[in-house]
């Protein structure tokens, strides 16, 4: 019987590990390894692990944005590829920006990605309300945003990814 269960990826394997998988998810639209990892250097907490017992299935990355990461992204002005790890600060964010959330191919459609989601809620949103950001790269993503409360703030063509984005107020 599967046992899934949540954890930070805290080591460089597991993150080599989940970049694999989101090179694999989202193919040129991944965010490239090397800004990932700055990101994930400057904030070791802002990847969520999902496993089935100790094997790797799906991840949710997260990221507290400074003033000026946060009303780019929020007003369109910038891809998501361009957020540098200056823009990253947990201590005193503005925001909070979803980057990617993915399941291995095999585990898709047994509602594992909104167990990410509301592992995620559950952490951010006892701790603050800020508001969360993230772009809809399918329809699927756009169902798990709508469904947890997320709503529309710039169609795909007021973007710098040409995707919608979507905000949690």
């Amino acid at each position: 019987m599967s046992h899934y269960h949540t954890k930070f990826i805290t080591t460089i394997y597991e993150f080599e590990t989940v970049d694999r998988l989101y090179q694999i998810c989202f193919g040129k639209s991944a965010v490239p390894t090397e800004i990932q990892r700055s990101w994930w250097l400057k904030f070791n907490q802002g990847i969520i692990g999902l496993f089935e017992n100790e094997t790797l299935i799906g991840a949710l990355s997260y990221w507290y944005l400074n003033e000026n990461g946060f009303e780019l992204l929020l007003n369109g002005k910038i891809k998501e590829s361009e957020i540098n790890a200056a823009d990253i600060d947990p201590i005193h964010p503005k925001g909070i920006y979803i980057s990617e959330i993915a399941l291995h191919p095999e585990f898709r459609g047994k509602k594992l990605s909104h167990r990410l989601m509301r592992h995620f809620l559950l952490i951010t949103r006892s701790q603050t309300k800020l508001p969360v950001l993230a772009l809809a790269y399918s329809k699927g993503g756009k169902i798990i945003l709508e469904n947890e409360g997320f709503t529309l703030r710039l169609n795909s063509s007021q973007t710098a990814d040409f995707l919608d984005l979507y905000i949690l107020e």
